[in-house]
């Protein structure tokens, strides 16, 4: 089970992103530790707004835009939603970077012989 199935489990099980109150933070551990044994990188310290900030950059990873994602999480105003969630991940920045540039597949790439390296070292 990959981090995103077990924050998913977390999520529904939990019911919501609100606030969180005792009989919420016991429901949370609870399935934390469930989730944990599926998924042992599941953070130890869970609480509602770390599900919610999970879930908010989920959705923005996969082009959900900002106005959509400051709307589901209530927020008044879109500087707030911009600061938290508007930021490039290094996954982000791959795609990004393998679109704006030819791909190399490894069957396009001729490995040379010996006889090839020799020549390419004796130019000067």
């Amino acid at each position: 089970m990959n981090a995103e199935v077990a924050v998913d489990l977390l999520q529904d099980s939990v019911g919501g992103f609100g606030a969180q109150d005792d009989s919420g933070a016991a429901i949370l551990t609870k399935a934390g530790n469930l989730a944990r044994e599926q998924c042992p990188s599941t953070p130890g310290n869970l609480h509602c707004h770390m599900l919610r900030k999970t879930k908010a950059m989920d959705l923005y990873k996969q082009g959900i835009p900002l106005p959509i994602i400051m709307q589901l999480l209530g927020h008044e105003n879109m500087s707030t939603t911009s600061a938290f969630y508007a930021f490039a991940t290094l996954d982000m920045m791959r795609t990004a970077m393998n679109a704006a540039t030819p791909a190399i597949s490894e069957s396009s790439t001729k490995i040379l012989s010996d006889d090839e390296l020799q020549l390419l070292y004796i130019l000067k």
